[in-house]
């Protein structure tokens, strides 16, 4: 949590709630539900899911319909939405902040066709509208012995000014822009 205080992904006010549970998890009296619910609480407050949001809403453009996913052990469930319009935005900002640390949250980069917004079925390959994004996805597990944390590997692809940059805690992801291509192209460029 050290490390998320000083990028001020969590407020310095919350300092206090969180070595209380450090110290509760050194002496043995802190039990996984509950620590779960104080950082949910902790990360909720601090606005985490609607920074997230509003940092990814620059990526689109508005009537632009994206995907938010989450992934648990038994399941997944999707929530889309276009960022730009308001009620759509609220109710992903809350879809998020319900599975912060009860699921793995994806965002998927290519928008949906604009009947998805508001539903809560998966998108396919055949509901990318367009592309506009590609993802490098930079898994701790597979980095190389030569670069085991990605650093220079990351130093590199910022030279590149990359649109986005993100630290998934389990390595990173790393979108660059490329030339909008409609779902005619898309379809088109599929291997047969």
């Amino acid at each position: 949590f050290r490390e998320a205080l000083e990028q001020n992904i969590i407020p310095s006010a919350e300092l206090a709630t969180l070595e209380k549970l450090e110290t509760r998890a050194v002496v043995g009296s802190l039990i996984y539900d509950e620590a779960l619910q104080e950082l949910r609480s902790v990360l909720v407050g601090a606005g985490l899911a609607q920074r997230s949001i509003e940092m990814v809403k620059q990526l689109y453009h508005p009537g632009d319909v994206i995907e938010f996913r989450a992934v648990f052990a038994d399941g997944a469930v999707s929530l889309c939405g276009d960022l730009h319009n308001e009620a759509q935005r609220t109710a992903m900002i809350a879809f998020v902040e319900n599975h912060l640390g009860r699921s793995n949250l994806y965002l998927g980069i290519c928008p949906r066709k604009p009947e998805f917004a508001g539903a809560t079925k998966a998108g396919a390959a055949k509901d990318v509208l367009r592309r506009r994004h590609v993802a490098l996805d930079l898994d701790n597990k597979d980095a190389p012995d030569a670069d085991p944390d990605w650093s220079q590997t990351l130093d590199e692809l910022k030279a590149l000014d990359p649109a986005l940059v993100l630290n998934t805690g389990n390595g990173f992801h790393v979108w660059f822009r490329v030339e909008e291509q409609d779902s005619g192209d898309l379809e088109a460029g599929q291997p047969a």
